[in-house]
């Protein structure tokens, strides 16, 4: 027996979003169809043992072909207005029902794509999370055309089908937008995304000849190399220690990769005149026109043929705008994490230490109560939210984040953006934590573990890797296996009193003050080497 009032307001409620009591967030908003709702409390009644899905198949079935007794009454002479109304009216309401029923998962596509736009400030500024909501409503509002292709004779749920169409129609939906209507994108750094066969693609399609494609992408390879040289990957996670904008290049930018193109004509045997600055800006412009008129030309339409919703699944489209968000939340995201950067190192030496003790080694929150002089461990939580917030306040009132939002945003919704971030600040406090403490584990044994010790050690972890893999005498471990754990144990004892002196001396503390410093540590240790067996060799 299925929960029938869950299904009478699922076929009959419909959402809105609108801002809750001056709250800066949105809510959801249910409001209910009394018309609906008496119907499909009709046809619950009628056959209590059908469920959301099956119900939602029949009106789509509906839409699609009528039932075979209406189709009856309105052959011939016995079509009567009464009746043709009647068809109409039931069609209606069938195409209602499937409308309602799919208000939540339009909600979840707007929230997820949504999410995708949210650190792409100049992209989540034109088109917030009620946008999202309109585009993937107004597109439900026509469920014959959402499912067209769909097979109802697949076991594939309906909503899951409609999620992932209508999550391609926002997107698809905001792509074409942003090249209507012009929103200002760093068309350079999509040039660094780009790899060079979908550069000769786009190039070939606007009918370039072969010759002078193998000139554009040489000017194209330039542009890279003399990106590489003025910004090299400095850090160990491939991420640079500067990133400069590359919305615009300047002169002295251009000239060097016109240097650099023509040493590559010459070294090549290319033969081709040598170009100055100008030439290649001219250049890297159309390359850029190309792959952008290349790109909107591959977004796929609702009416594109799909056979089923596995297809969909597996179907591999070019997204236009992850490539748009991808190049624009890089930089973005570059200036966002220096500035918190800034703003950690910027903390008082008590709230550094203890912050990165917690985020980074996982030591216990009650290990920091007389640390902090505090007597509750909620105390030491709301502590550390005081810190985090610290700096995310710095970050919002940055003049990088400011002209973002100093036209384009109400202060509610500067707020609410405030809030989500701050899960996304200290999941990367977390990482550059990890990080601190990694490199100094990694130079330890890199610099301070013998030879033979390190090979233990890569024979430890390997054995222990292929019993976990085969569980082969799981239960019973091999005298070679207890002799490899005993060395092992007595090497990462070794290395944990050479990691433990270096944080102390690195950070000026004393982590005997700190009950769970040890298991912590260990933890951190067993992690970091399953994860570096490499450096072992």
């Amino acid at each position: 027996m299925h929960d029938s009032q869950q299904i009478i307001k699922r076929f009959s409620t419909h959402i809105y979003l609108k801002d809750c009591n001056g709250v800066a967030r949105l809510a959801s908003i249910q409001d209910s169809n009394p018309i609906l709702a008496s119907l499909m409390q009709v046809l619950v009644e009628f056959d209590p043992e059908v469920g959301e899905e099956e119900w939602a198949r029949y009106f789509l079935q509906v839409l699609r072909d009528p039932p075979k007794n209406y189709q009856v009454l309105s052959l011939g002479n016995r079509t009567t207005p009464i009746v043709s109304t009647y068809l109409i009216y039931f069609k209606i309401l069938c195409n209602d029902l499937l409308f309602y029923y799919l208000q939540p998962t339009c909600l979840q596509a707007a929230v997820k794509i949504s999410k995708t736009l949210q650190w792409s400030y100049n992209i989540h500024f034109h088109y917030p999370l009620e946008d999202c909501f309109i585009i993937a409503s107004a597109e439900s509002a026509n469920p014959l055309k959402l499912f067209k292709n769909f097979d109802v004779n697949l076991s594939s749920p309906l909503n899951a089908y409609a999620l992932i169409s209508l999550k391609r129609i926002i997107k698809n939906r905001i792509s074409q937008e942003i090249k209507s209507k012009s929103i200002k994108l760093s068309g350079y750094g999509l040039l660094r995304t780009v790899t060079k066969k979908e550069l000769e693609a786009a190039l070939t399609e606007v009918a370039i000849q072969p010759k002078t494609i193998e000139l554009y992408c040489l000017a194209w390879q330039a542009f890279k190399d003399v990106f590489e040289a003025i910004c090299p990957v400095t850090r160990s996670n491939g991420s640079r220690s500067k990133n400069p904008s590359t919305l615009t290049l300047t002169s002295e930018q251009l000239n060097q990769i016109a240097a650099r193109y023509n040493q590559q004509l010459q070294r090549l045997h290319i033969k081709s005149k040598p170009v100055n600055g100008q030439d290649i800006e001219k250049k890297l412009k159309t390359c850029i026109h190309s792959v952008k008129d290349y790109q909107n030309r591959t977004v796929v339409s609702l009416d594109a043929p799909v056979d089923s919703t596995s297809n969909l699944l597996s179907h591999q489209i070019y997204d236009p705008l992850e490539e748009v968000i991808d190049v624009e939340s890089e930089q973005e995201l570059g200036h966002i994490r220096e500035i918190i950067l800034q703003a950690f190192a910027a903390l008082d030496p008590l709230a550094k230490k203890t912050l990165m003790l917690w985020l980074g080694l996982g030591i216990n929150q009650t290990d920091f109560l007389s640390v902090l002089n505090l007597q509750k461990q909620y105390q030491v939580t709301r502590q550390f939210q005081r810190y985090l917030k610290t700096i995310l306040k710095a970050v919002v009132n940055s003049a990088y984040i400011q002209a973002y939002w100093r036209e384009t945003t109400a202060e509610t919704a500067i707020h609410q953006s405030s809030r989500e971030h701050l899960a996304y600040l200290k999941d990367y406090l977390i990482g550059y934590c990890h990080n601190f403490f990694a490199q100094q584990l990694e130079k330890i044994v890199q610099e301070e573990i013998s030879r033979d010790h390190k090979q233990i050690l890569r024979q430890y972890l390997q054995e222990m890797n292929l019993r976990s893999r085969s569980r082969r005498n799981a239960r019973f471990p091999s005298l070679n296996l207890q002799h490899l754990s005993e060395e092992f144990t007595q090497i990462k004892e070794i290395l944990q009193n050479k990691f433990v002196d270096s944080v102390e001396s690195q950070l000026q503390v004393n982590l005997v003050n700190y009950h769970s410093s040890d298991s912590s540590i260990s933890n951190f240790i067993d992690k970091w080497l399953q994860a570096n067996q490499a450096i072992l060799y």
